[in-house]
C-alpha cells in the first residue's frame, strides 16, 4: 500500500519582499537624495537649489528602484570594501 507524502505549504506574504519606500524610492536612497539636498542648501545658500537637487535626486532614485532594486545597493555600497581586501586577524595575548 504505497504511502501518500503529504507536501508542505509556507505561506509567503508579499510585504516581506517588497522593499521599504518612502515616495517610491529606497529608504536608504531617499536619506541620500534628502542629505544631498540639504548640502546643496547649506553649501550655495540657494533654496531653489536643494528643491531641484530633490527633485531630480527623486526622479533619479524612482527610476532605480522600479528598474533594479539591486542598483541602489551597489551606488550605496562603501568604497572601502570594494576592494575585496581584509585585515587579517590578530592573536592577543592573555
Amino acid at each position: 500500500m504505497p504511502e501518500v507524502i503529504q507536501k508542505r505549504r509556507n505561506r509567503v506574504f508579499k510585504s516581506l519582499h517588497k522593499p521599504l519606500t518612502y515616495m517610491g524610492i529606497e529608504r536608504t536612497l531617499f536619506f541620500m537624495v534628502a542629505v544631498s539636498a540639504v548640502g546643496m542648501f547649506n553649501l550655495f545658500n540657494s533654496i531653489i537649489g536643494a528643491v531641484v537637487v530633490f527633485i531630480g535626486g527623486c526622479i533619479f532614485g524612482h527610476w532605480v528602484t522600479n528598474s533594479d532594486p539591486a542598483f541602489s545597493r551597489f551606488l550605496e555600497a562603501p568604497k572601502s570594501s570594494s576592494s575585496g581586501m581584509t585585515r587579517p586577524n590578530r592573536q592577543f595575548r592573555t
